[in-house]
């Protein structure tokens, strides 16, 4: 705002069509805008054959963030062998017996395998 005081920023939409003004959030919004672009030339029909072959949808609403507020977690982060395996990772040269790992993951032997 202290560059460009006589520009509005308005942080809740995907992109912005003012006539002879586009821009786009980034590059996912991007594309909402291109198929914007092609709906608003060709019509509805047209542009959601577009965003069918582009396999994204024919339109977005733009109240969502367009960041990630905290890192996506890993699969294994998610599941019950995650400390298993971070703790594998952590010294991958150690020797894991089969008791061990099931001890780790919190299962019997017999259940691990």
């Amino acid at each position: 705002k202290e560059r460009y005081p006589d520009i509005t920023v308005v942080p809740d939409v995907l992109y912005i069509d003012e006539g002879n003004v586009l821009t786009s959030a980034g590059s996912a919004a991007g594309i909402d805008l291109c198929l914007h672009l092609v709906r608003r030339d060709f019509g509805t029909k047209a542009a959601n054959m577009v965003a069918r072959r582009l396999v994204v949808p024919p339109h977005r609403d733009g109240g969502q963030a367009q960041y990630v507020e905290s890192s996506v977690p890993e699969p294994h982060e998610r599941s019950r062998l995650g400390p298993l395996i971070d703790r594998m990772r952590a010294d991958i040269s150690a020797d894991y017996p089969v008791a061990t790992l099931a001890d780790l993951a919190g299962m019997s032997e017999r259940t691990f395998l």
